[in-house]
């Protein structure tokens, strides 16, 4: 027994392991929902993946203490796990005693490197296929595009500091060496919800692995995140088949997130029946829906379409391209600081163009509420003037348009300016419903929707009782 616990009271074992629940929260505990893709999750730095990586120190620091809060932390300790430098103790540590891994349901797989040295490397650490050989009941697997978290791993020799970075001339031996694959058959994960997986922080940096097979025939994966594979197959007549039955929501950042092959994947070997989301990171992407692309055939199922906060978005109307593309689409989520204002039906039209979609989400994401640079922010009314035409104007094509939802605090910032004023009136005019994903925002948004009718009346007060009038 520890010095210091002979003079404090002595807890039962179920009350300290209640304590230890709520001292070392973690998101996964939730799976269910972080398993979700949230609307604008990239763009707004959503925190449960931060509260995931914050409650290692604390676990840390429980664990390192005594033999009985060792014992006790077992079942939060391993739940969810980094696989970096130093991961050959934790491989071990599964090989010897198993039932550790059954508590593991996130597994995130950093690429080797060392930020302050500004060295990458996207091979996997070693012991990866050791360790995910346990990992059987894990239901998030990330692989992220940063090659190191700043949180330390909680290690299994109670706290040491761990084998320190790897050297430039370890680096230099594990380049010329077979990166590791891990080839684990679709059955090997049943209860994988989610992947975020980046083979390359850059597209067209070459990967060093290919994606894993089991990330295109997983039974129960819902959500899937793909960068760029930009790994070229030993022949070139090697095709991937993507079959994932239960695929709801994808996200991708480019052309070449099924593979790297110059002949592209074959759509016909792309079975994704339950598809109803996608997510554009990269405008590279959006080609993943034409030409001989493995999206191709794919459009008229989609009913939620989203993009990222990317500028490269505001080179074309790809919103007009991607819901010419996706017919049915009925949910359209959009960064408008980062998107081209799509088209208006004009008077030259012989006929109007009117799309199905039925709620818009929009993201405020960069806008810049503070800045001194007064030609950038004229550029952003004007950019977010053109949105809200084309959205709720008299020619707008959206006019089955039913919802629209403010995402992001950015909102904020936004609703009291004098220019958003007219805005807000056209969705009044259109008889819109308003939601905001924050209360704050929500708040904001109701304080301005009575100071505008209180001016539309003051208004109509002063216009009748004029004497021209």
């Amino acid at each position: 027994m520890a010095p210091w616990m002979a003079a404090t009271p002595q807890l039962p074992e179920e009350l300290l392991a209640f304590i230890f629940y709520w001292a070392t929260y973690n998101p996964v505990r939730g799976v269910d929902s972080l398993a979700v893709l949230k609307p604008f999750e990239a763009a707004h730095g959503r925190d449960e993946f931060a509260s995931c990586d914050a409650a290692l120190v604390t676990k840390l620091a429980l664990f390192s203490s005594c033999r009985l809060f060792r014992q006790l932390m077992k079942p939060f300790l391993y739940e969810d796990i980094r696989i970096r430098h130093g991961s050959e103790a934790l491989a071990h540590l599964f090989e010897r005693e198993p039932g550790l891994a059954v508590h593991t349901k996130r597994v995130c797989i950093p690429p080797l490197g060392i930020p302050e040295a500004g060295n990458w490397l996207n091979l996997y650490p070693v012991g990866t296929e050791r360790i995910l050989r346990y990992c059987t009941k894990v239901r998030i697997l990330v692989r992220p595009t940063t090659p190191s978290l700043a949180i330390p791993s909680p290690a299994p020799d109670l706290g040491s500091p761990g084998p320190p970075p790897p050297t430039q001339e370890g680096i230099e031996d594990a380049l010329l060496n077979e990166p590791e694959q891990l080839d684990f058959p679709s059955h090997h994960f049943p209860l994988l919800q989610r992947a975020d997986w980046y083979n390359t922080p850059i597209e067209t940096l070459p990967s060093a692995s290919r994606t894993p097979p089991i990330l295109w025939e997983s039974e129960s994966l819902t959500t899937l995140t793909l960068g760029s594979d930009y790994f070229r197959p030993s022949r070139e007549s090697e095709q991937i088949l993507v079959d994932l039955p239960k695929l709801h929501t994808l996200r991708v950042r480019s052309i070449r997130s099924f593979g790297g092959s110059t002949r592209g994947t074959d759509p016909s070997s792309v079975r994704l029946p339950s598809l109803r989301r996608i997510i554009f990171e990269h405008p590279s992407a959006v080609y993943l829906l034409f030409f001989e692309q493995p999206l191709r055939h794919l459009g008229p199922q989609i009913s939620t379409l989203e993009f990222g906060a990317c500028d490269r978005f505001l080179q074309h109307d790809y919103l007009m391209v991607i819901i010419m593309n996706c017919s049915n689409t009925t949910h359209l989520l959009f960064p408008v600081f980062s998107t081209m204002p799509t088209r208006k039906n004009s008077r030259l039209q012989v006929v109007a163009i009117v799309y199905p979609v039925e709620h818009i989400g929009l993201s405020a994401a960069g806008f810049l509420h503070d800045s001194s640079d007064e030609n950038a922010k004229e550029e952003q009314w004007g950019r977010l003037g053109g949105h809200f035409l084309s959205l709720f104007g008299s020619a707008s094509r959206f006019s089955k348009l039913k919802t629209v939802t403010f995402y992001g605090i950015e909102w904020m910032f936004v609703f009291p300016e004098e220019m958003f004023k007219g805005m807000l009136r056209m969705i009044l005019d259109r008889g819109l419903r308003v939601v905001c994903e924050l209360p704050e925002v929500q708040k904001a948004w109701d304080v301005m929707v009575v100071k505008v009718k209180e001016l539309r009346e003051d208004a109509y007060i002063h216009t009748a009782l004029s004497p021209e009038s």
